[in-house]
Formats: C-alpha cells, sequence, structure tokens
C-alpha cells in the first residue's frame, strides 16, 4: 500500500508507492499544500494510483511480464549475445545510444509498445544515414525486441510490415580482369606473409578472419585440405584447397616451421596492408576490400559452372540464398552463353 506525508523542506502532500514497472519505491507530488483541508484530497490521488498498479500488476502477472529498465533488459541482453563477433557487439552498443535518445534507459521496459516502437522505427527514415545504415540500426532492434518478448519484459506485439526499412543491395564489385593480373603479378615483389595470404584468399574466397589463425598443422598436403575455425559463424570447418596452392603453402611453411602460417596479430591488420598494397597499384579508388575476394571467387565459380551448393560450401556460406544474394555476379557473356544452351524446336 502506498502513503502520504510531508517533506520538511516542501510545502505539499506527497504520495509514496511501489512502482510496479521497477519494483523500487516512488515518490510523487500531489500538487497539494500540506494543510488538513488537502488531506482527504491526497488520499482520492493516492487510491487512483492504487488502482492503476493494481491493474498494471494483474497485467504484469496474467502475462508473465518480468520488471525491469530497458538499461537493465539491455545489458541481458548483451550477456547472452558476448559470443557474438566483436563488429556485432558494437552495432548493438551504437543502437542503444541512438535507442536512448528516444527512450531514458531508466525507464521500465513496459514503454516499448506497438505504437512508441512503430514511432522509433518511423523517425529512423528522417535521420541523415545511408539506407543500409538505417536498415542496420532496424535489424538491431527487432533483434533486441524479440528478446524482449521472449524473455517476458513486453506483451507480445507486430510490427505494421510497412514500416520495415529495407537494405540497399549494392552492385557487386569484383576485381577487373586486368587489375587481378597486375594483383598477382606484383605480389612477388612483397614479403611470403603478406603473399601466401593474399593469394589463399583469391583461390579460396574465405574470409580474412577465417584463415589468420590458420596453423601449420592445419594443413593436410596429402589431400589438399585446411582445417579453419569460422569466427563469423562459430564453427570449426575443413576446405579442400586448389592445387595451385600446393608449392605456395609448402614454402610458407617450410619458412615458419611451426605454429601460425601468418604473422598477423589481427585480420585488420591483413586489411590495412592490403589498402597500402592497393595504393601502390593505384587502385585505391576502385572500391576494391578484402570482401572482393570472397565476391570474386564466388563469381569465378559461376562462370566455371560450379554448382551453387559446392560454391556454397567452399566459401563457408550456412546459407545458400546469401552466396546467390550477395557473391553471384553473371556476367554478360556467360549469361549470353547460357542462353544459347536453350534448344527450342525449329520454326
Amino acid at each position: 500500500m502506498g502513503s502520504i506525508y510531508k517533506p520538511k523542506d516542501k510545502k505539499h502532500w506527497y504520495i509514496s508507492f511501489i512502482d510496479p514497472d521497477t519494483g523500487k519505491p516512488k515518490n510523487r507530488s500531489t500538487g497539494l499544500l500540506a494543510i488538513p483541508q488537502n488531506r482527504k484530497k491526497a488520499n482520492q490521488i493516492l487510491q487512483e494510483v492504487e488502482e492503476v498498479i493494481t491493474d498494471k500488476k494483474n497485467l504484469y502477472k496474467n502475462n508473465n511480464i518480468n520488471r525491469a529498465t530497458i538499461g537493465g533488459a539491455f545489458e541481458s541482453f548483451l550477456i547472452l549475445n558476448k559470443k557474438k563477433h566483436p563488429k556485432t557487439i558494437e552495432d548493438y552498443k551504437r543502437f542503444i545510444n541512438l535507442f536512448s535518445i528516444s527512450f531514458d534507459l531508466n525507464s521500465p521496459c513496459t514503454v516499448i509498445n506497438k505504437l512508441s516502437a512503430e514511432s522509433w522505427i518511423s523517425n529512423l527514415e528522417d535521420m541523415e544515414r545511408s539506407i543500409n545504415t538505417i536498415y542496420n540500426y532496424f535489424k538491431v532492434f527487432n533483434k533486441f525486441l524479440n528478446f524482449l518478448f521472449e524473455y517476458n519484459y513486453v506483451p507480445l506485439f507486430k510490427i505494421n510490415s510497412q514500416l520495415k526499412p529495407k537494405p540497399e543491395v549494392k552492385d557487386i564489385i569484383v576485381f577487373k580482369e586486368g587489375d587481378l593480373k597486375v594483383l598477382i603479378s606484383e605480389l612477388n615483389t612483397k614479403n611470403s606473409n603478406f603473399r601466401t595470404v593474399m593469394l589463399l584468399m583469391i583461390y579460396t574466397g574465405l574470409r580474412p578472419s577465417d584463415i589468420y589463425k590458420v596453423e601449420v598443422k592445419d594443413l593436410d598436403f596429402d589431400n589438399m585440405m585446411m582445417k579453419y575455425y569460422s569466427q563469423k559463424i562459430k564453427e570449426h570447418k575443413s576446405v579442400p584447397l586448389h592445387e595451385d596452392l600446393r608449392i605456395i603453402l609448402k614454402d610458407r611453411v617450410d619458412e615458419v616451421k611451426t605454429g601460425q602460417i601468418f604473422n598477423y596479430a589481427t585480420y585488420a591488420e591483413i586489411g590495412k596492408a592490403f589498402r597500402r598494397y592497393l595504393k601502390k597499384l593505384n587502385l585505391l579508388n576502385k572500391g576494391y576490400t578484402l570482401r572482393t575476394f570472397r565476391k570474386h571467387f564466388a563469381t569465378m565459380a559461376y562462370e566455371a559452372d560450379v554448382n551453387i551448393v559446392s560454391t556454397s560450401k567452399l566459401i563457408g556460406h550456412k546459407n545458400i540464398s546469401t552466396t546467390l544474394k550477395y557473391y553471384t555476379n553473371a556476367k554478360q557473356k556467360k549469361l549470353s552463353d547460357d542462353v544459347n544452351k536453350i534448344k527450342v524446336p525449329s520454326i
């Protein structure tokens, strides 16, 4: 039950009660002067507040709603996802920083309802950010929202599909034939550490995060297989290696003897080295990144008529649709060749 009191340094009656949203004590002024004549009115205000509290308690009890602040729930969300990639965790933190502009993180989770959630999503479009940045904010919010639903922090509701941002699928950039020749030929001027990691990405299409920790013991030259751990999907995998890599990798193994094949503390260091290399070759402003190796590999596989299932497994995708959507860059010549394979009876 709540109570009525007058603080020593105040002139009004105050009411004290337990906030049903947070489970913590809360005090509020009635706006009534603390004189005997106003005591009855203050009691009426307290009764009205207690009725609201009772209704909320019943709502939470009937729907098994857990009491927590938005900030507290988000901390639990981070703990649940602590094994995610560091870049993903940074995306989560960027989201909550933006979210906190509209929602007080000390407020109860229940302030997030269908109306307030849809209003926040609508306001995303007014941001001066790229389409995909806006989409990423929405994607994290949707993930956080599903977490709130699953752990009964808020009652379940459905977001209007018309409000959901759509990602922008950008043009797939692959290496131009002449640029790739220059990139490969000039590798002879580089040390074996950089040369080998570049060629391994060209011949496998694997992520730099997949290969930078590969060790000598992970290479099986008899079967031309390589074991690696995918930080992206948190799985240990094996992949067959192109025969052209045999001599290149053996030379590198002979050099390092044991332990990790590459001398990179993080895969981000590979990206920095690659950008310096592109600058040296005057290829810096063509949109090439380490992801280009992955896209180019998938494109080469497509043009060589490699089965899409095989391509997906080779580059470590969990879903073939990802390979189809983002990495298959069907060139006009290949399409022309394919269309002419179709046999139609003569007129």
